[in-house]
């Protein structure tokens, strides 16, 4: 091989070296010395995590034989891993343009999952994984990253379908867990694309939560249309003298963000906040505690009631949220109306904790639920 060449070679597996710095690993030899040998080495290590030693075993192979393309494949998606994009798809060309194997096809579906996390990246990932079925029918890893990219993309229904075609000929761990993961949303019925999208996030932003409340259950439209029970009775709570929804506020950091009018919905009607700069931070994680203070504020435009106060005085049901706690009584109303619950089996509600996408989407038809009761 040119001298060139081979330094474009042993760079970006020096560099995963460096970024990786830890104690050394102990590399097991493979069965031979040849260029597939080497690969399912690195697969093995791969599938261990061991990134570093996997890349090392991709770049053994590729080095016996430069038109090894599985080698080139997973050294691309090795080094996609580590955020050198460009680099990674740079060395998945020279895997394309070497026989391609299903594998291959695999790698690259892989690194467009994680290169490219909008809708046409899980669409080229799909796609590319079909290659792969279609050179090799029944791959297992093609129909697992196949399922999982349908699972972001919020086909669950299809997701599912392949996993249980997966786990009808081999046992997977991995498969069953996603399997189970998308069951245990698809039982919460999300009723929107945008609902199906969150509820599979493992924690929910600002903007997600104001996202899921408008598109799921149309708040905003409800609060238009209710006239809150004891509306006029002197107390107003949260709801602003001139009528139960008030006009746009400032909002410096919303502009064209994918929740912008969800969460101009949600302000004018005071259900969420902005904070003193005007900003809303709709990246910004919600922890649970939040969560409550919203469905509250929800509450009190309902009843029209000054029920911000009711659970104060009273002892606490949680040993994890004392009464110094801001959102004491937000998190005692919405457990009690079972909006939002404690942790399984351990009595506690974890105030600080994320709320998760399926905690979220929970939250939200519970809150549905109690609302119509009260029609």
């Amino acid at each position: 091989m040119h001298r060139f060449g081979t330094l474009l070679l042993v760079l970006p597996v020096a560099s995963i070296v460096f970024m990786t710095a830890c104690a050394p690993t102990l590399v097991p030899r493979p069965e031979s010395e040849s260029p597939t040998a080497y690969y399912d080495q690195g697969l093995i290590l791969l599938e261990q995590d061991s990134l570093k030693t996997a890349a090392q075993f991709f770049h053994k192979a590729v080095k016996q034989d430069s038109t090894f393309a599985p080698g080139w494949a997973g050294l691309a998606f090795v080094i996609g891993t580590y955020g050198k994009t460009d680099l990674a798809f740079d060395y998945m060309k020279k895997a394309m343009r070497h026989k391609p194997t299903a594998d291959v096809y695999v790698f690259k579906g892989r690194l467009l999952m994680r290169a490219r996390k909008d809708d046409n990246g899980l669409n080229d990932a799909v796609q590319c994984f079909d290659r792969a079925l279609d050179k090799k029918p029944g791959h297992t890893d093609a129909l697992f990253y196949k399922a999982l990219a349908l699972k972001q993309a919020a086909k669950l229904e299809s997701a599912a379908g392949l996993l249980r075609q997966m786990l009808q000929t081999i046992e997977s761990a991995k498969a069953d867990s996603l399997l189970s993961e998308i069951n245990r949303v698809s039982r919460q019925n999300p009723v929107t694309q945008t609902a199906t999208a969150i509820a599979l996030k493992d924690s929910v932003t600002r903007g997600d939560f104001a996202a899921l409340l408008d598109a799921e259950i149309q708040l905003y439209k409800k609060l238009q249309q209710n006239q809150p029970i004891g509306y006029g009775d002197g107390f107003q709570g949260p709801v602003p003298s001139e009528g139960i929804l008030q006009q746009d506020r400032t909002i410096r950091d919303i502009k064209d963000h994918q929740a912008e009018n969800s969460i101009r919905k949600l302000v004018r009607a005071n259900v969420m906040d902005v904070y003193p700069d005007q900003t809303f931070r709709s990246d910004q994680i919600l922890k649970r505690r939040d969560a409550a203070l919203v469905c509250q504020n929800v509450m009190v435009h309902y009843l029209g009631q000054d029920i911000t106060t009711r659970y104060i005085n009273q002892p606490s049901v949680f040993p994890d949220v004392k009464r110094v706690n801001y959102a004491y009584n937000a998190i005692n109303l919405v457990t009690e109306l079972g909006i939002m619950q404690a942790r399984e089996n351990s009595g506690r509600f974890y105030p600080n904790q994320p709320l998760s996408g399926l905690d979220a989407l929970k939250a939200v038809h519970n809150l549905e639920q109690v609302l119509e009761s009260m029609i």
